[in-house]
């Protein structure tokens, strides 16, 4: 069984008063994971019939002090995900971006996630059959540096998607209002 033990030890960080503290790399996950149940108002007993994970172990892996928390198997994980219907890519991207307080409050960024588990959900297999389809192609032509290259792209197209938007709304709204001329 694979394990996630490595993102689970508990990483000693000091305070801006030089007092040292441990905290969980894998926090985000975690407080995803108890901020799930709560909103679907399930008790660790309710989560151990859904994912079929021991309660006693569930209390262990998910428990609220990160030094006392024990590591969890990527089985797990992927179990109570599931048991939770958290998208896997989902949770990637919004503990991602709750990483960032302000992003992570700011409305205009709810639908994130979802949008960027949309995209990369099933990417690797298309952009492996677009390649297939290229004559001549060896795969020796891929580099590591391209990622933040099409990274740039992307983001480079999505701004310029969703400014045409804006602009549309914005022409749309000014030809409606009855005072202008």
């Amino acid at each position: 069984m694979a394990s996630v033990a490595w993102a689970q030890e508990p990483l000693r960080v000091d305070d801006a008063d030089g007092c040292s503290r441990v905290e969980d790399r894998w926090v985000g996950y975690v407080s995803l994971i108890q901020h799930e149940m709560e909103a679907q108002h399930l008790s660790l007993r309710a989560l151990e019939l859904k994912s079929r994970v021991n309660r006693a172990r569930l209390g262990r892996i998910l428990h609220r002090d990160a030094s006392k928390r024990h590591p969890m198997t990527l089985a797990e994980f992927q179990a109570l995900l599931r048991a939770l219907d958290i998208d896997p890519f989902e949770a990637m991207v919004a503990v991602e971006l709750n990483d960032d307080l302000a992003i992570a409050q700011d409305e205009r960024f709810a639908k994130l996630a979802v949008m960027l588990s949309t995209l990369f959900r099933g990417l690797p297999q298309r952009l492996i059959a677009a390649l297939h389809d290229l004559d001549g192609m060896d795969g020796s032509e891929i580099r590591q540096e391209w990622g933040t290259y099409f990274q740039s792209a992307v983001v480079n197209r999505m701004v310029q998607e969703i400014g045409q938007i804006l602009e549309r709304r914005a022409r749309m709204s000014a030809s409606s209002d009855p005072f202008s001329f």
